[in-house]
């Protein structure tokens, strides 16, 4: 299925995921605000690194996907979104 939509849109969304990498990153920084009673939790350590990755590297994607749909790519940019390589 292809959507397409206006660059406005385009634009929101991306602003829209820019805004979880600071989030995500926040709940990392909770999960080492641990109970000294009870330890580190390293299984929700690890899920919330995992999370932040997952949530840069999808902000980048569509940076510059919006970057490419927009035209306001370099060369080397727009493969890059194309072929989906960072």
């Amino acid at each position: 299925m292809q959507v397409t939509l206006q660059r406005e849109d385009w634009e929101h969304i991306a602003r829209l995921v820019q805004r979880v990498v600071p989030a995500t990153s926040q709940s990392l920084d909770d999960a080492y605000e641990w109970d000294e009673d009870e330890g580190p939790d390293v299984e929700w350590i690890e899920a919330r690194q995992r999370g932040l990755a997952d949530a840069r590297a999808l902000s980048d994607r569509l940076t510059a996907a919006v970057a490419v749909a927009t035209g306001e790519a370099a060369p080397r940019q727009a493969r890059a979104a194309a072929t989906g390589e960072a």
